[in-house]
């Protein structure tokens, strides 16, 4: 069921940190992001926090998955899936021309972040510059090879298990997605091509 008091606002959610040009942490317990800080972040603010050290970063939102969405069984029609954004990997999109706020002509690329959702079985792709997400590559169920309808032995697992797309990479244009599939966790690496 969805849970009424998540524990964050920006639970399922991509950051931003820019480290300030003399920081250094040498020795430091590191930064805190209060309740106050990540629903800042959530509003679209930029928060600046500081170890209490001379070190100092900015953390700003890119984007913030849901946090679940609906996936009704039979007999329990509030069940939900939860989100578990996993690895991403940043790619330059295409490079254009605009006009800044000062009428120069201005060269920008359209980057974008490819994650992985290890909870919901797809792949997000997500334009840095604006936050928009969006799914580009869902991964279907996979055959349980331990399932076994006839025993003995008997069943292990169900007939199928989830993708859990867990790793990726861009490599030659493409995106290679690792899947760490679900219980009972057949043994072997499976990827595929994001499209």
């Amino acid at each position: 069921m969805p849970n009424p008091n998540p524990s964050s606002p920006i639970f399922s959610s991509v950051l931003k940190i820019h480290f300030g040009s003399d920081f250094s942490e040498k020795r430091t317990e590191g930064f805190t992001l209060s309740l106050a800080d990540q629903q800042a972040l959530a509003n679209g603010q930029r928060v600046r926090l500081s170890n209490g050290d001379d070190d100092r970063i900015t953390v700003e939102l890119i984007a913030n998955f849901p946090d679940y969405f609906s996936e009704p069984l039979p007999g329990v029609p509030n069940n939900v899936r939860g989100s578990n954004p996993f690895d991403l990997v940043a790619v330059g999109g295409q490079e254009r021309h605009d006009w800044d706020d000062d009428h120069d002509w201005d060269r920008r690329r359209d980057d974008l972040l490819y994650v992985t959702d290890g909870g919901r079985n797809f792949v997000w792709k997500v334009e840095i510059k604006s936050g928009a997400f969006s799914i580009i590559s869902p991964f279907p169920q996979i055959a349980n090879p331990f399932f076994n309808p006839t025993p003995p032995p008997p069943p292990l697992g169900p007939p199928f298990i989830d993708a859990v797309p867990t790793g990726i990479r861009f490599v030659n244009d493409q995106l290679l997605v690792t899947l760490f599939r679900g219980f009972p966790f057949p043994s072997g690496i499976v990827s595929r091509r994001a499209g």
